[in-house]
């Protein structure tokens, strides 16, 4: 017993030590010329009623600072994002589907209900068809059902209850791999074969597998997203619901957005985003939103996602807010205790999930 407790502390003491040392030697890397990079953005629409982005001050805010959107469609929502996206297409104003489904059927993209998203794309693309609006990208949006209950998580003992029971009802190897092979061919190659991007988008914390050692995060989040042919693989961090939930501050959040970027462009061979917020006045103000910001572009990402156009029409005067956040720029923030605490936090709960998946796999 006590050996076993020394070794258990030698182990904790031993990835203590890497993630400082990593976090010391990413503080004296150097900055390199692609800092000069044009920042993208994107804004995520999904509760906007179709009349909202039908406005002239809408299509005016999205045409002049040539912003992208992704724009949530359901079968409820086909016939009145038609007008929409004629108008958009009319305008060049640029556009993604994200297609989500009805909250009984699990809402986001599962490995329990990839057969019903499948036959949801077969429909976006007959009425797409119809219609004759263009499609040029997909967003696939991977989240567990049990997101939904995050809301009812006040602190960070709620969390590991909900964590553990979401990996004991989600874990299962042999039930994941089978689901990547449905992914390959019933959604990738079903929208790629249209001549159409795609993209998957899901939690960042699938990045503790980039290397392809493991698959129990991915697991875990019921999303099989590493080893197949995405255009672009997304990775949502969202500060703004931890900040409100646990005792971290924001710098220790955007110290681990930093490093977490800086991981997924070294490792991921295909194209790279980060989804960042969630923007609103009574949340996540664009000051704030801008510090992430200026995380990602520092570990020398250029792409950012943001949620969500909902919130930014929600200021007073949407055109600043968009000025400013287009004014960010790459600034690294420094290491803080509390960002090695939660980098630690984050191997410990994959080491978990590893080995819970090892042993469901027995």
């Amino acid at each position: 017993m006590i050996r076993r407790s020394k070794i258990l502390l030698s182990v904790f003491l031993l990835t203590l030590f890497l993630i400082i040392l990593q976090g010391f030697l990413g503080t004296f890397k150097g900055e390199g010329t692609e800092r000069e990079k044009k920042l993208e953005i994107s804004f995520y629409a999904e509760f906007l009623p179709a009349q909202e982005l039908l406005k002239k001050e809408v299509m005016e805010l999205l045409d002049k600072y040539q912003i992208h959107l992704y724009i949530a469609i359901s079968e409820e929502k086909m016939a009145a994002l038609t007008p929409v996206l004629k108008e958009y297409q009319r305008r060049n104003i640029e556009y993604s589907l994200w297609p989500v489904m009805s909250k009984e059927d699990g809402y986001w993209v599962q490995e329990r209900n990839l057969k019903k998203f499948s036959q949801f794309l077969d429909r976006i693309f007959e009425w797409a068809k119809e219609n004759k609006i263009e499609i040029r990208e997909v967003l696939i949006d991977f989240e567990p059902k049990q997101f939904f209950e995050l809301v009812d998580v006040e602190n960070f003992g709620d969390f590991l209850f909900w964590a553990r029971k979401t990996a004991r009802e989600n874990i299962g190897k042999s039930k994941f791999e089978q689901s990547k092979q449905v992914v390959r061919q019933e959604i990738i190659e079903k929208i790629r074969s249209r001549g159409i991007k795609v993209t998957a988008t899901f939690s960042n914390f699938g990045l503790e597998e980039i290397k392809g050692f493991s698959t129990a995060a991915q697991d875990f989040l019921e999303a099989p997203v590493f080893g197949l042919p995405w255009d672009r693989i997304d990775f949502q961090c969202y500060n703004f619901p931890i900040l409100a939930r646990s005792s971290f501050t924001h710098p220790d959040l955007a110290r681990v957005l930093y490093s977490l970027t800086e991981r997924a462009r070294k490792y991921c061979h295909t194209e790279i985003s980060f989804s960042v917020g969630l923007l609103s006045p009574q949340e996540f103000s664009s000051e704030e939103v801008i510090v992430d910001i200026g995380a990602v572009l520092a570990a020398g990402v250029y792409r950012v996602n943001i949620y969500s156009l909902d919130g930014l029409l929600e200021f007073t005067e949407p055109e600043k807010e968009i000025e400013r956040i287009l004014q960010a720029r790459p600034e690294k923030p420094p290491l803080t205790i509390g960002a090695t605490w939660l980098i630690f936090l984050r191997k410990m709960g994959w080491f978990y999930l590893r080995s819970l998946q090892f042993l469901k796999n027995l």
